[in-house]
């Protein structure tokens, strides 16, 4: 799976995602789980099972300009309800002759049909650890604004939720994410008033942390959303720097106030560039740490 972190503040709204992709047996870090035009002034991170049939719902999904962000949601929950009873009706009809209705309503309409066999797939069909589980575990994580309030929402086949808290995590990775942030915001006085650098930091150091999972891993991809604007998406070199950053902070390799000014650059749009060199520069403990080295 993965791991999607979300928050906002007073105005602006944020997602950091990994980039791993796990199949059987192999892994990939070239996962691409955040969404930015398919519905525009909103940003959406995926998270799940399967990451193909989430593309395929939210592709499917056609909405006018300026939806806000619970229809959105709402939306993207109803396809994913729909497309998971879609697929496995296709599988039921060709494996037992049974549509989902029938496994719903219990038996099937003028005709005899095992119990046994209709109760086994009634529970598969909520058995997240079973043959449909590709189309049951699969979350979007949804970020924009309502008029100047900035919102999160969660989507998945069965529930769209608002998200109360100024932060939220899902995916495998989670537990160790939502640890990090819980943390973190039990210092903070007023999460609203925390600055769009501060917050996205927290964000990246608790994708770092959910690295403990094995469906965690590869390179932060960081977005951020103020209100009335475009996305702000890291490049790749800048994201990589971002978490080095981080890391050298938290091993006293780098001092708080140049990591600070590093990541603050980085948010307003510095370059790999124009910041390495002053906060990395020819740091050669910070170096071997990054490397992986004992030192």
């Amino acid at each position: 799976m993965t791991v999607i972190n979300a928050a906002h503040n007073k105005d602006t709204v944020a997602l950091v995602a990994d980039l791993q992709l796990s199949g059987p047996g192999r892994k990939s870090m070239n996962g691409d789980k955040i969404y930015f035009d398919n519905f525009p002034g909103t940003m959406s991170g995926i998270t799940g099972k399967s990451i193909y049939f989430i593309d395929e719902a939210i592709r499917s999904i056609e909405l006018p300009a300026k939806t806000s962000p619970a229809k959105i949601s709402a939306e993207i929950q109803y396809t994913l309800r729909d497309l998971k009873n879609q697929k496995i009706n296709s599988e039921l009809l060709s494996a037992y002759n049974l549509t989902f209705e029938d496994i719903v309503r219990g038996q099937k309409m003028d005709d005899k049909v095992d119990e046994h066999l209709i109760k086994n797939i009634q529970q598969e069909l909520v058995n997240s650890k079973g043959k449909w589980s590709n189309y049951l575990l699969n979350t979007v994580i949804t970020v924009g604004f309502n008029g100047k309030n900035p919102e999160i929402y969660s989507s998945d086949p069965f529930t769209c939720d608002k998200i109360s808290l100024n932060f939220h995590t899902d995916g495998s990775g989670s537990d160790l994410a939502s640890q990090s942030l819980q943390n973190f915001y039990e210092t903070v006085k007023d999460p609203n008033s925390l600055s769009t650098t501060k917050m996205v930091k927290e964000l990246v150091r608790a994708k770092i942390r959910s690295e403990k999972n094995i469906g965690v891993g590869g390179t932060s991809n960081i977005a951020y959303l103020k209100r009335d604007s475009k996305p702000v998406i890291l490049g790749k070199n800048e994201s990589v720097l971002f978490e080095e950053i981080i890391k050298g902070e938290e091993n006293g390799n780098i001092g708080i106030r140049a990591s600070n000014k590093g990541l603050d650059d980085l948010i307003n749009g510095a370059t790999f560039h124009e910041v390495e060199p002053i906060v990395i520069g020819d740091n050669r403990e910070l170096d071997l740490h990054l490397r992986g080295y004992r030192v």
